[in-house]
């Protein structure tokens, strides 16, 4: 894992998360030793996280319980292990190339080796700082299975495998009630699996097909709102609803 940057968000963060991520599976080894005609500087165990807001380069969170509630569980990841952790990582295996002491650009390397097959609930788009099944004290749907996006009671980053449902958090935090991120940012009910319109009811043109409605209203066919001049729901050119 390569970048053009040092900063640590970029790079031994990646890499703690890749590594707590994946356990046993995959860890650290050595790079590549250029001798005297590159220096290299080992990776860092600590680093700071500028607040989201920051625009000076001087605010920092003092921790992860520091960060906004909503937005917390995304950015758990850019923060430092502990130091014990970060040493049992052994993240000064990752190398820095600093421009002053090489004339050069900056670079950061880190080289990763598989000793082992990836189990597959470790494999996620939101790649936790650790994966659990079963042990979650936030069931979002009610319906006894612990939600993918559900946060384990210690607070450590843990996130819970659903055995059943792929996705259930929309990107404002509301729960779809079948299991389906519509994006929508509405708590709908999508019955086949499409597109929920913005009053929570399935919207499907005479045709059978998914359509968007803007305002709660009929939509005809084309997937379009259809308005007449009094504000009322008519009926389209082309015989939708």
């Amino acid at each position: 894992y390569s970048t053009c940057s040092l900063n640590p968000v970029e790079n031994e963060a990646v890499v703690a998360a890749a590594l707590t991520a994946h356990g046993p599976a995959v860890k650290l080894v050595e790079c590549l030793n250029f001798g005297e005609s590159l220096k290299l500087h080992k990776g860092l165990l600590t680093w700071r996280v500028p607040r989201v807001d920051d625009t000076t380069g001087t605010n920092f969170y003092s921790s992860i319980e520091d960060v906004e509630p909503r937005i917390r569980q995304k950015v758990r990841t850019i923060f430092a292990p502990s130091e014990t952790e970060a040493a049992e990582l052994q993240l000064d295996k990752c190398v820095r190339v600093l421009p002053h002491a090489n004339n050069t650009g900056g670079f950061f390397i880190a080289k990763f080796e598989k000793v082992a097959p990836l189990a597959r609930n470790t494999i996620s788009r939101n790649s936790p700082t650790e994966v659990d099944v079963g042990k979650c004290d936030d069931d979002d749907e009610k319906d006894g299975v612990d939600d993918k996006d559900d946060i384990n009671k210690d607070g450590g980053g843990v996130l819970c495998v659903d055995v059943d449902d792929k996705d259930d958090d929309d990107d404002d935090g509301v729960v779809e009630k079948d299991g389906v991120d519509n994006h929508d940012g509405v708590d709908g009910v999508d019955k086949d699996g499409g597109v929920v319109d913005n009053d929570g009811n399935d919207c499907v043109d005479k045709d059978g097909n998914d359509c968007v409605d803007k305002d709660g209203g009929v939509v005809d066919n084309d997937g379009n709102d259809c308005v007449d001049k009094d504000g009322n729901d008519c009926v389209d050119k082309d015989g939708g609803v």
